[in-house]
C-alpha cells in the first residue's frame, strides 16, 4: 500500500513536470509561429504548418496526461483511504503491543517520508513558478523597450508619470535578489 502510494506520488511528479515543460514548448511555438507570420515570407509557410501541428500533437498529448493526472489522484485518494481504513483497525487486530507500536512506528515513518515528497514537489513547483515569473518579467521589460524604441522613433515622448513608473522597475534578477536578501533577513531577525 505505501510502495504504491510512493509511486502514484512518483508518477503525479513526474505528469506535472512533463505538463510544465510541454506548456513551454507550446509558449515557444506560438512565439515562434508568430514571428514567421510577421516575416510574411512565402517560403515559410510549410514551416508554419508544421509547427502548429507540432503545437496540436503536444496540445493532444498534454490532454492525455491532465486524464492520467485525473485517473491517478483518484487511485492516490483510494489508496490513502484505504491506508486510514487500516490504520484505524490496527489496535483491534494486533494483539501484540510490541508489535503494534513498530507497525505505528512504521506507519509514522511512511507518513514523514510521503510528507517529505509534498514538500519536495511544492517546493519543485515554487521554483517552477519562480522561473516562470522572473521570464515574464523579463519580458516584460522587453515589450517596454520596444515600445520606447517606437515612441522615440515617431518623436512621440514619454509622460512625466511613465518616466516616473520606469525608474521604480527593477530587472528580474534583481527582484530575485532583493527577494532572497529579504527571506534571509527575516530567517536571521525571526529565528
Amino acid at each position: 500500500n505505501f510502495q504504491e502510494r510512493l509511486q502514484l506520488r512518483k508518477s503525479l511528479q513526474e505528469l506535472t513536470e512533463t505538463s510544465r515543460q510541454n506548456k513551454q514548448e507550446v509558449a515557444a511555438l506560438v512565439a515562434l509561429v508568430a514571428q514567421l507570420r510577421a516575416s510574411q515570407d512565402s517560403a515559410t509557410s510549410a514551416e508554419v504548418d508544421r509547427l502548429e501541428g507540432e503545437r496540436a500533437t503536444i496540445l493532444r498529448n498534454e490532454e492525455t496526461n491532465e486524464d492520467l493526472k485525473r485517473a491517478l489522484v483518484e487511485r492516490l485518494r483510494d489508496n490513502e483511504m484505504a491506508s486510514r481504513d487500516m490504520y484505524s483497525r490496527m489496535p483491534e487486530s494486533i494483539t501484540s503491543e510490541g508489535l503494534r507500536q513498530f507497525l505505528q512506528l512504521l506507519s509514522s515513518n511512511q507518513m514523514m517520508e510521503l510528507e517529505a515528497m509534498q514538500l519536495r514537489l511544492q517546493l519543485r513547483m515554487r521554483e517552477h513558478l519562480e522561473e516562470a515569473m522572473v521570464q515574464q518579467l523579463a519580458l516584460r521589460d522587453s515589450a517596454i523597450d520596444v515600445l520606447i524604441q517606437q515612441l522615440s522613433e515617431h518623436s512621440v515622448p514619454l509622460p512625466p508619470e511613465a518616466h516616473e513608473i520606469l525608474s521604480h522597475l527593477q530587472p528580474p534578477d534583481a527582484m530575485r535578489g532583493a527577494a532572497v536578501a529579504a527571506v534571509e533577513a527575516s530567517d536571521v531577525g525571526g529565528g
